[in-house]
């Protein structure tokens, strides 16, 4: 049975998570540093504006591939289900469509930030689920994914700012505990956040079907 969203449970689900996949996660961290890494290495020999744009194409491919399977990974492992190769390549199809989430969230927070700073955290905080939804939920359109996080965060907005300052906090501890402490932390900050989306959607489902019992009820 899947638990209701609260900091406490968020956190709890996401430590249990990450003690059980943390090398997994942190060996997918340096895997994909390492290749980002020798992607470049053609552009820094050659500087060549040719290699230089082909690196770029295949440098942001590559990320975008990474961002959209590490998500549906983190999902999977934030559910409690063993985590394979198999949903990695699964969500793939779905890199473009993140990326372009990705890319207007930050636009959005950028834009509220401009109007003192409030509306920024704001949108920022409701619109967090976007790139879990676009993986985890293949059948909503992008703007479907801003609709639904936007039903999703409602009323949790001040819990979300919570976990997002333990990300801070425990991202700081990383730093002190050196270059793998900070990939640890990483992999438990968003295991945490794949652990609210999972419990919030949970949570959005049932009042859904709360609010579709009582429309009947009343027809």
């Amino acid at each position: 049975m899947e638990k209701s969203f609260s900091i406490s449970n968020a956190i709890s689900t996401g430590w249990q998570a990450t003690k059980k996949d943390w090398l997994v996660f942190v060996g997918l961290f340096l895997a994909v540093c390492v290749i980002s890494m020798l992607i470049s290495v053609p552009d820094l020999i050659f500087k060549n504006p040719v290699i230089t744009a082909i690196s770029y194409v295949i440098s942001f491919i590559f990320s975008a591939i990474c961002s959209a399977g590490l998500t549906k990974l983190y999902i999977e492992s934030a559910k409690g289900n063993e985590i394979d190769f198999q949903q990695f390549k699964d969500s793939i199809g779905r890199a473009l469509f993140m990326f372009i989430a990705s890319l207007a969230y930050g636009v959005a927070v950028i834009v509220g930030t401009c109007f003192f700073i409030i509306p920024g955290i704001m949108l920022a905080m409701r619109f967090s689920m976007v790139t879990f939804i676009i993986i985890d939920q293949p059948e909503l359109s992008i703007i479907d994914a801003f609709k639904e996080s936007w039903k999703m965060t409602k009323n949790h907005g001040t819990q979300i700012f919570v976990l997002c300052l333990y990300a801070i906090g425990i991202t700081i501890l990383g730093i002190i505990c050196l270059f793998v402490g900070v990939f640890f932390a990483m992999v438990c900050y968003t295991l945490t956040f794949a652990a609210a989306y999972i419990q919030l959607k949970h949570d959005q489902k049932d009042r859904e079907v709360y609010q579709d019992g009582v429309v009947n009820y009343q027809v």
